[in-house]
């Protein structure tokens, strides 16, 4: 299973991707934690960097949901599921 759950800011993305990957044993990752800098406050990554994890991430785990608030970041070459919420 690939599903990424995209939204705004308390839409319930984050509770239901918990609930799929809780369900189906898939790994979940959070795109905040990559889009943002370590350690530091509202400094955004650079998208190629973010865009790099994201894919070895990816590439890392079979299945997995991933949430995030609807940047830019580029999912169309990952083969998934889509569900927005609003």
């Amino acid at each position: 299973m690939r599903i990424a759950i995209l939204g705004n800011s308390g839409s319930g993305k984050s509770t239901l991707a918990r609930w799929f990957a809780a369900r189906s044993g898939a790994t979940l990752l959070d795109l905040d934690t990559v889009a943002w800098e370590p350690g530091q406050i509202a400094v955004p990554r650079a998208a190629q960097d973010a865009e790099a994890e994201v894919v070895s991430f990816c590439l890392k785990h079979p299945d997995w949901v991933i949430e995030d608030a609807m940047r830019t970041l580029s999912l169309r070459p990952l083969r998934l599921s889509l569900i927005f919420c609003s």
